[in-house]
């Protein structure tokens, strides 16, 4: 008898944009992970900053998009020509909380949070993010 296995993740739809630079040409994953690290939390934020893993799904009207909600919290994660964009964002109305920003070239897999002190409405400061394909 052998061992048994799961089957891999369907692909999602195309984001052929990142092929064969963040996944193998025609494999656009359907989900990505997403781990935080070095996040502080500014003192008025009524939100905790991302730590850690996070598993986001592919967006079904936009292939090169992937979120996740956790409550009233937004997780993003934006590939374009030109930009690859990570973000965290709180909402209690009517103010929306920006905990991680980061920005980087096309297609990349890792961000820093360009968001590097605390003000109005920013609640979360410093810190990283990388992407792997789950």
């Amino acid at each position: 008898m052998g061992i048994p296995t799961t089957d891999p993740p369907a692909p999602g739809d195309s984001c052929a944009l990142c092929d064969d630079i963040l996944w193998p040409a025609g494999e656009t994953p359907q989900f990505i992970k997403l781990t935080f690290t070095g996040v502080e939390k500014c003192p008025a934020s009524p939100f905790d900053v991302p730590v850690g893993e996070y598993i986001l799904e592919q967006d079904p009207d936009n292939a090169c998009f992937y979120f996740l909600f956790i409550g009233s919290v937004e997780f993003g994660a934006q590939f374009e020509l030109g930009s690859s964009s990570y973000f965290v964002k709180g909402v209690m109305a009517p103010v929306t909380w920006l905990l991680f920003q980061g920005q980087n070239g096309t297609c990349r897999n890792t961000a820093s949070n360009i968001l590097l002190g605390c003000g109005s409405n920013v609640g979360g400061k410093l810190g990283s993010v990388a992407m792997e394909i789950v």
